[in-house]
């Protein structure tokens, strides 16, 4: 093989750019760099390499490679799979963002180059002489070169590798032959040994091939390819069949309706304000070359129509993961939480989605806690009422329970929920009548007013001509809550020139809840935390519109907002997905955090999307940096709800 051509070494402009997005404060690969270059140049390593032949990859970057290498503790393997997913290596290797690497073979064989010509110790002299010259280090003495140590400590590296492998291979022929004794004769060390610590750059793949722990590792590995495969599902083929089908793309083109989308979806989930200049860019990151005003044009009826579509198609993929431990929610076969919330649009929307107050769109959205699950999620006129939407009536099995706020409250609806065997908790609805077991009305406030406790409960018969049986729980609200509460309902009359009776004004002072668990399954004090777990959806609409800016943006144009809206709400659901892996649906675990990774990788996700393999991989990075993290602080002061629930249930 021959010396590479001379090439100028400089790290390319969108490489830098996504760099400098994704660590602001630098990074010590990106100081590296800006402080030493490359450190090599391609003709120090002339006498390795013959005249003629064909040119070889570019030593300097295989001995930075090297370098890296050895500075993390990498194999071979992972540290090609880090030239090929880390924009940290590509920066100092001086890589554009679409390079794919090289097989992890050329290092060996690089090595091998080295210690053929006697040129071990050239790396190290080199590194050594720079830092002389930068005053890092001092002259003390003779310096002593160690790169046989270096080359021995990876080839250890490699054969343990190597050894892990081959008895990973034999575990799993094993278990597949024989699984019964496989079961019998093996402990929860084999797997830690021989399972996704002994590969780490396939270490979900190593979690598959476990057959006997095949509980948890298989179910999330089940996970990673569900979603990797409803991703180019909805992103790929099934997007560019839909795109002719609808009349977006009518003839061949550069810009697919694969492309179109990927394109939208990923700029818009790594940035909710991205800009026309940004979503041409993330157009090129899958492949696609256009302008910002090409991209402009395309942003019509027909597209909005074709996203609506890919939009329906990814809420058709429900995805879920295995339920978190938590000693509340836990009882239940399910947790499924309703709600909705309202995005107002331009008036010139008005034949799309209608309104109350000019077009408005109602996103409904049913989420079940246990498994994180958006088990559906509706598309609604903002003026079509909650108990009108297909989430009223949406089925709860047997044993779940069903968390709603007042707009889905309706007697009819919780008597169906009572018949078929599905727990429901709610808040009261003022002025709705309540008697006692022998029929007669009970008067609420003179009941709280009489009771000194701070939880009150007592079974009730609710409603005046259809009777749900259900049991009133009642909880005193701090003095502090109870202020909040009044200024509320003053701007309430004030908006709606109403005055509020002063049983209205008494009530303030308690939450006050309804449900058919009895107290076997949860007392009145877990009752009032379950009704605080069902913020959690609340907290999910919070997240649309601040990481995705579902309900902002940067046009005029009608039509564009339309198309913006059904993408980034596509955004919001593969985001989702992607938060499962990390197991962001328990309770203690903040959904704001996880994004913050999620929008990191969003461009690297698009780019891998076609390359099955590395997305499950990517998938798999982004899961184990979620599930690391990301975990709410517990407070004294203001305890968040998860360890409210561990100090009841302890």
């Amino acid at each position: 093989m021959s010396l590479p051509s001379r090439i100028e070494y400089r790290v390319p402009e969108e490489t830098a750019r996504v760099a400098w997005e994704i660590f602001p404060e630098g990074h010590l690969y990106m100081q590296w760099y800006e402080t030493f270059g490359t450190l090599f140049e391609d003709r120090d390593f002339a006498a390795l390499f013959s005249a003629e032949g064909q040119p070889a990859l570019s030593p300097m970057r295989v001995c930075l490679v090297l370098l890296l290498q050895f500075a993390e503790g990498l194999s071979d393997r992972q540290a090609a799979e880090a030239v090929r997913t880390r924009i940290d290596w590509k920066y100092l290797l001086c890589l554009e963002l679409t390079d794919t690497g090289f097989h992890y073979s050329v290092l060996s064989e690089f090595r091998g180059r080295l210690v053929k010509n006697g040129a071990e110790g050239q790396i190290f002299n080199r590194v050594l002489e720079l830092c002389r010259a930068k005053g890092l280090i001092r002259k003390r003495g003779l310096q002593r070169s160690d790169s046989t140590e270096v080359v021995a400590a990876i080839r250890t590296l490699n054969r343990l590798e190597l050894v892990g492998e081959t008895l990973r291979a034999a575990l799993n022929a094993l278990a597949v032959a024989a699984p019964e004794w496989t079961r019998e004769h093996t402990t929860s060390e084999w797997v830690d040994r021989y399972g996704p610590h002994s590969c780490q750059v396939k270490e979900m793949r190593c979690y598959a091939y476990m057959i006997f722990d095949n509980t948890k590792a298989e179910h999330l590995m089940s996970m990673v390819n569900q979603i990797a495969k409803a991703m180019q599902v909805v992103l790929g083929e099934w997007a560019d069949e839909k795109a002719c089908d609808i009349g977006f793309v009518q003839r061949q083109r550069k810009v697919s309706g694969s492309s179109f989308v990927q394109s939208l979806v990923f700029g818009w989930l790594a940035n909710g304000a991205s800009r026309m200049e940004e979503l041409s860019q993330s157009s090129s990151n899958v492949g696609v070359s256009i302008s910002r005003q090409g991209l402009h044009q395309r942003f019509t009826p027909e597209a909005a129509q074709f996203l609506k579509a890919v939009l329906c198609k990814s809420i058709e993929q429900v995805i879920g993961t295995q339920t978190p431990p938590d000693p509340l929610l836990e009882r239940f076969a399910g947790v499924y939480v309703i709600d909705t919330t309202i995005i107002s649009l331009p008036d010139a929307l008005l034949e799309y989605w209608g309104g109350c107050n000019g077009s408005e769109i109602k996103i409904g959205v049913c989420w079940e806690l246990l498994s994180g699950a958006l088990v559906a999620v509706e598309l609604l006129d903002g003026r079509v009422h909650d108990q009108h939407s297909g989430l009223q009536t949406l089925p709860v099995p047997p044993g779940a329970v069903r968390l709603a706020d007042l707009g889905f409250f309706k007697l009819s609806e919780l008597q169906r929920l009572s018949d078929e065997q599905a727990g429901w908790v709610t808040r009261y609805k003022g002025k709705t009548q309540l008697y006692d077991g022998e029929g007669q009305a009970i008067d609420l406030l003179q009941v709280l007013l009489a009771t000194g406790d701070e939880i009150v409960e007592f079974p009730v018969e609710v409603g005046t001509t259809q009777r749900v049986r259900a049991r009133l729980v009642a909880q005193r609200v701090p003095e502090e809550q109870v202020q909040q509460r009044r200024e509320q309902l003053s701007r309430w009359e004030s908006r709606k020139q109403k005055t509020a009776s002063p049983e209205r004004w008494a009530l303030l002072a308690w939450s006050i809840y309804l449900t058919n668990l009895d107290a076997t399954r949860a007392s009145g004090a877990e009752i009032m935390l379950m009704a605080r777990v069902r913020w959690q959806i609340e907290l999910l609409f919070k997240l649309w519109k601040s990481t995705v800016d579902i309900d902002d943006w940067r046009t005029q144009n009608p039509t564009r907002i339309l198309c913006e809206l059904y993408t980034k709400l596509i955004a919001c659901i593969i985001q989702h997905w992607l938060l499962l892996v990390g197991g962001i649906h328990a309770l203690d675990k903040s959904m704001t955090q996880a994004t913050i990774p999620i929008q990191h990788y969003a461009w690297t996700l698009a780019y891998s999307l076609m390359r099955h393999d590395l997305l499950i991989d990517l998938i798999t990075h982004i899961g184990r940096i979620l599930g690391d993290t990301c975990h709410i602080s517990t407070s004294r002061s203001s305890m968040p709800t998860y360890q409210r629930i561990q100090h009841l249930c302890a």
